[in-house]
């Protein structure tokens, strides 16, 4: 789909798994596979890549809700990351909604 540090980089699959606690707080445990070895690394600076899954699960308190409330879980977000060195990535996330299991579709270009 792109390039990172000239490394081509093809479809990867995130996985996510959002575990609530009584206390209101939540653990999000999420790995991205078909990777380059050499990509791995870097990728675990890269919280960009999670932060719709954050949003659209955030605690409602009050009237706030989050994007899940707010969008159904379909919508697209654009955001770009520009490094120290210059380079820039940009990435698309599409939400089409949940599967019949209750997952949420993600695609992220």
């Amino acid at each position: 789909i792109g390039n990172i540090n000239d490394i081509e980089f093809g479809i990867a699959f995130l996985n996510a798994t959002v575990t609530g606690s009584n206390s209101g707080s939540k653990t999000i445990k999420a790995t991205i596979s078909n990777v380059p070895r050499t990509l791995g690394p870097g990728m675990r600076n890269l919280i960009s890549i999670l932060n719709p899954i954050y949003w659209t699960t955030a605690q409602e308190i009050g009237e706030a809700v989050n994007g899940y409330t707010l969008t159904g879980g379909v919508f697209r977000r654009e955001t770009q990351v520009e490094f120290a060195t210059g380079e820039i990535l940009r990435m698309t996330h599409v939400a089409r909604g949940l599967d019949s299991d209750g997952a949420l579709l993600l695609d992220i270009v």
